[in-house]
Formats: C-alpha cells, structure tokens, sequence
C-alpha cells in the first residue's frame, strides 16, 4: 500500500482504517484491484457486517477506492495516491510500504494484529504500526533503526520520540 495513501486513510477513522487494510491484503498482483469486501472485513475483524459496509462506503465517497463491479463478488480499486483528493504530494510514483499478510491473517490461529488494534479503539496505534513497517530495515538494521526512537543525542530533550507516536501517555 501507498503510504501517502494510508495517511489519508487513517483520517477518516479507525473502521476505515481496517477495512482499507483487509481490502489491500486483497489485492492481487497490481496491488490495486481487489476481491475482497465487506465480507471480507467482517470475517478477519471484529468489524459487524453494517459498519463494515458503512467503512467501505466512506472509502468509496471519499475517492479512495471505487467499485469497478457490483453484485455478489464485487471488486474494487484502490486508488493510488496521486489520484485521492486530499493527498499532499502529487506524484505519481508510490511510496510502497510492503506489509505481511499475517497482520490481517493472523498467524497460527491467533487473533489477527489488527483485530487486536481496532480493539483498542485508536486509529493513531494502528496508523503508527503500518508507519514502523514503513520506517524499518530488517537487513540493513535489524528492525527500527535506533536512529529513529533515540535520535542523534539520547536524553532530556535530545530525542525524537514524536517521529513515532505515543502510547497512551507514554511517547514511542
């Protein structure tokens, strides 16, 4: 998924938020069109079938996604960035940011990650979640560059904990 385009979703609201998530997961090659619905969103979250279609239907009345077919099984399109209106940079080059399928999934049987985050009611916890995948380096370091929760000088005031986020009243 784009992450200009997740910044744009994550305004809109917590449900929004997960069903954009369930509808990416979806997506096949192009990382555009999906199968996946509100049927879709109801079974990998804890999201009912009625606000589920009202997510979706925001999506779509926003201009973030569109149906391209109705009925049964529909699909639908997630619009890259460039094409939202509302999104700050215009360019039409997408900003990846490659998540695993388990966090819609869930793996080994688990509770799916952001079933577990919608739970908790914040949209900024589960926002900050796909922007730490976003900001993460597995090869180069090993996860979250330290870089980016210590900053150049760690300390009173020397940190740069508000990149991430808060927890709470606890920053990350």
């Amino acid at each position: 998924m784009d992450r200009r385009a997740w910044a744009a979703v994550c305004a809109l609201g917590l449900n929004e938020a997960v069903a954009y998530l369930v509808l990416a997961r979806g997506t096949g090659g192009d990382n555009r069109t999906t199968s996946w619905s509100v049927n879709s969103v109801e079974n990998y979250t804890g999201i009912s079938r009625s606000r589920a279609r009202c997510a979706v239907k925001r999506l779509v009345e926003c201009g973030i996604i569109r149906i391209d077919r109705l009925g049964w099984k529909p699909r639908y399109h997630l619009f890259p960035a460039h094409e939202i209106p509302g999104c700050a940079e215009k360019t039409s080059d997408p900003q990846w940011i490659w998540l695993p399928n388990a966090l819609v999934d869930g793996a080994a049987g688990e509770t799916p990650p952001i079933e577990l985050l919608r739970q908790s009611q914040e949209v900024g916890a589960l926002r900050l979640l796909v922007d730490l995948y976003d900001a993460h380096s597995l090869a180069a370091d090993g996860g979250i560059p330290r870089t980016l929760i210590h900053g150049p000088s760690f300390g009173r005031g020397g940190n740069c904990w508000s990149s991430l986020g808060w927890s709470g009243r606890f920053p990350i």
